[in-house]
C-alpha cells in the first residue's frame, strides 16, 4: 500500500539525552510525541502504529507484544534523573539497558570529556540503536553545557558521533545561560566555553534556549510573550523540528559555524483566536523568544505552522513580511523555510538564526570566562582532572573567534575568516 510504501523510504531519528537537564528536556519531548500521537505511557498506540498521520517508525522502533519503543538513549552520571524518569508513569516507555549510569556527579567538564567508561558505553547504545534503523536521518542531542555531565560527557559523545556518522545530521538542543553573570553554576563560563568548540566543529545545528525560562514558572499568556508551562513550550519546540533534519539544514544554515538557533513558541486562545498573521509576527518579537534575541534581524528562519486550512504559499507571504530585507542580510534570496501540520489549535514555532543575539551573548561568555581566567578562578577543579592552562587558553582563542565571526556577520551580511585577516582589525563596526 502507498502507506506501506512511505514507511520504508521513512528515516530514522535517535534522540540522545545527556546529564539531568538533557533528561528532563528529552522526557519533556516524548510526553509531546506520545500526546500528538496517541501513544499511552506503555507504549501502545489506538490503532495502526505504523499508518495514519503520522509515521511512528521515524522516532520509534517496535518492541515486544507490537508496542512502540523510542528510539533513545539516556546518559547520565547523577543516576538521580534517571531514577526518577524511571520511577514515573512514562518509565514504562523506555527499555532499560538504553539508559547508561556514570559514576557520580561531574561538575566540570574534563571530568565528563575525559572519563572514557561513561562516553563509549553511551557511544556503544548510540551506535547500537543506529545500527537498528534502516535509514538514519538524524541524531538529536538534548543536554546543557552549565553543568559538567551536558558539557563534557555531551562533547565527548558528540566528537564520537561526528567520527563515527560523518555523514549523518546531528542536532543539539543545548541550554545554556544567556547572561552568565547570572547562572546558577558558579563554573558555568568554564564549562559553556570548553564545550562550545565541539558544538560548533561537530554539530550541523543547534538550538539554544536559556536555563532561566527553564528555572522559572511563571504566568503566560503565550499571546503576550511570558512564559509559563515550559514543558509544553518545550515539547512544541522539539517535537516540531524533527521533520526533515536534512533539509532544514541545508536551507537555514548559511555558513557552516553559525548554525546557532534561537527557538520561538506562540499560540492562540481557544477563547480568542487570533489571526494566523499576528500569530507570525509575534513569532518574531523578542518577548516571545525562549533566549534573548533581536527578532528582526535573523539570517535566516524556520517556521512551524499548526492550523487548519493553512497553505504554504499563505504562510510564506506572511513569514516574508514579519521579517524586513533591509540591513546586510538583504541579498538573500529566501531567509524563512516553512511547514505546516494540521492541528484545532493554532500555533507558531519558529527557529531564528540571529547573529546580533549570538554575538551577544558569545562576547558576554567570553568575557565572564576571560575575567575568570585571569584571576585562575576555581582553575585547580580543572587542573585537578588532568587540564593544562593552555587547553583554557584554546578554548578562549576558539571563543573570540565566534564572536569575530558573529560580529562580522551581524554588521556586513557575511562571514568569512580571510575577510577578518585582511582587515586585521577584529573590533566592532559602528
Amino acid at each position: 500500500s502507498f502507506c506501506t510504501l512511505l514507511d520504508t523510504l521513512m528515516k530514522e531519528i535517535v534522540t540522545v539525552q545527556v546529564g539531568g537537564c538533557g533528561v528532563l528536556l528529552g522526557r519533556r519531548f516524548w510526553e509531546g510525541v506520545c500526546h500528538e500521537r496517541g501513544i499511552s505511557s506503555d507504549g501502545t498506540c489506538e490503532g495502526d502504529a505504523w499508518g495514519g498521520q503520522y509515521r511512528n517508525h521515524e522516532l520509534f522502533e517496535e518492541g515486544r507484544d507490537g508496542r512502540l519503543v523510542p528510539r533513545s538513549v539516556m546518559v547520565d552520571d547523577d543516576t538521580g534523573s534517571l531514577d526518577a524518569l524511571e520511577g514515573s508513569s512514562e518509565g514504562g516507555l523506555f527499555r532499560p539497558d538504553y539508559a547508561v549510569r556514570g559514576n557520580g556527579s561531574i561538575g566540570v567538564w574534563p571530568k565528563g570529556k575525559y572519563n572514557a567508561d561513561t562516553a563509549e558505553t553511551a557511544f556503544d547504545v548510540c551506535r547500537k540503536q543506529a545500527e537498528n534503523t534502516d535509514r538514519l536521518a538524524g541524531i538529536q542531542l538534548c543536554h546543557s553545557i552549565v553543568g559538567g555531565s551536558g558539557s563534557g560527557t555531551g562533547s565527548a559523545l558528540l566528537s564520537r558521533l561526528r567520527e563515527e556518522f560523518c555523514d549523518t545530521i546531528v542536532m543539539t538542543y543545548t541550554v545554556t545561560d544567556a547572561k552568565p553573570q547570572e547562572a546558577w553554576n558558579p563554573l558555568g563560563p568554564y564549562n559553556a566555553v570548553l564545550a562550545s568548540h565541539p558544538l560548533v566543529e561537530f554539530a550541523d545545528l543547534c538550538v539554544l534556549i536559556d536555563g532561566k525560562i527553564l528555572r522559572q514558572d511563571r504566568s503566560r499568556d503565550f499571546t503576550r510573550g511570558c512564559f509559563t508551562d515550559t514543558a509544553s513550550v518545550m515539547r512544541a519546540v522539539c517535537c516540531n523540528k524533527t521533520y526533515g533534519l536534512r533539509k532544514l539544514c541545508t536551507t537555514v544554515v548559511p555558513f557552516p559555524r553559525l548554525h546557532f538557533f534561537i527557538p520561538t513558541y506562540v499560540t492562540a486562545r481557544e477563547t480568542d483566536p487570533l489571526p494566523l498573521r499576528c500569530l507570525v509576527n509575534r513569532a518574531f518579537e523578542p518577548k516571545s523568544f525562549l533566549f534573548p534575541g533581536y527578532g528582526k534581524t535573523p539570517f535566516t528562519a524556520a517556521l512551524y505552522v499548526h492550523g487548519r486550512s493553512v497553505s504554504h504559499h499563505h504562510v510564506s507571504e506572511l513569514a516574508q513580511n514579519a521579517i524586513p530585507h533591509a540591513g546586510p542580510n538583504m541579498w538573500l534570496p529566501d531567509k524563512v523555510t516553512s511547514a505546516i501540520a494540521e492541528s484545532d489549535t493554532a500555533s507558531v514555532t519558529a527557529l531564528a538564526n540571529d547573529p546580533k543575539s549570538m554575538y551577544d551573548y558569545s562576547h558576554a561568555m567570553g568575557e565572564c570566562f576571560t575575567a575568570m581566567f585571569r584571576k585562575k578562578a576555581y582553575l585547580h577543579w580543572y587542573l585537578a582532572e588532568g587540564m593544562d592552562e593552555m587547553e583554557f587558553t584554546e578554548a578562549e582563542s576558539n571563543m573570540n573567534d565566534l564572536i569575530c565571526e558573529y560580529n562580522w556577520s551581524s554588521v556586513n551580511g557575511s562571514c568569512c575568516l580571510e575577510d577578518f585577516e585582511e582587515e586585521g582589525d577584529y573590533e566592532e563596526e559602528d
